[in-house]
């Protein structure tokens, strides 16, 4: 199936379950009272960051950005993957520091996978996480499998499904 929105495209593996959503972004404004703080946060309405979950596994209707929820009741031979993209500001660019590499990094091995680098540490679970630039927009993969000792399978599609994404231009601010 393929699944597309907030600039983002993917198929997705058969048997898995995703969803893309946008998060709004919060943006400066200015306020007319001469005592108050120049700025306050607002947030839009339209635009924002583009974050992609997927799972072979049912995901939980709410969930934190890097999948808590989803990570907690993973199946040992489970895979699970965010790519969020990151809010511009502050220092950050696409294509600078952090985010210099070019394009997703894939495919993902079984060594780039390691349980130190997970959000939260689980017993026999590993992660991977990997920033890059993509599309002129900054983002962040963080890949979790359920089990050190699972087959190949679950890699493979997870892998496949990284392969087929694209990334359009940045969304608009309205």
């Amino acid at each position: 199936m393929r699944l597309a929105g907030a600039g983002l495209e993917a198929n997705v593996p058969s048997g898995w379950d995703a969803r893309i959503y946008s998060r709004p972004l919060a943006v400066p404004e200015v306020l007319p009272e001469p005592e108050a703080s120049p700025f306050r946060r607002r947030v839009q309405t339209s635009g924002g960051t583009a974050s992609l979950h997927a799972a072979s596994f049912a995901l939980p209707v709410n969930d934190g950005d890097f999948g808590t929820g989803a990570t907690s009741s993973m199946p040992a031979p489970g895979a699970f993957v965010a790519v969020l993209e990151y809010e511009l500001g502050g220092g950050l660019r696409p294509g600078a520091g952090l985010f210099a590499a070019r394009g997703a990094p894939i495919p993902l091995g079984r060594d780039d996978f390691d349980p130190r680098a997970l959000l939260r540490a689980r017993p026999g679970q590993l992660g991977a996480q990997r920033f890059f630039t993509a599309g002129g927009r900054p983002f962040c993969l963080y890949a979790v499998l359920g089990s050190e000792a699972a087959s190949a399978a679950p890699l493979d599609q997870l892998n496949g499904l990284l392969g087929s994404l694209r990334f359009g231009p940045a969304l608009a601010i309205g």
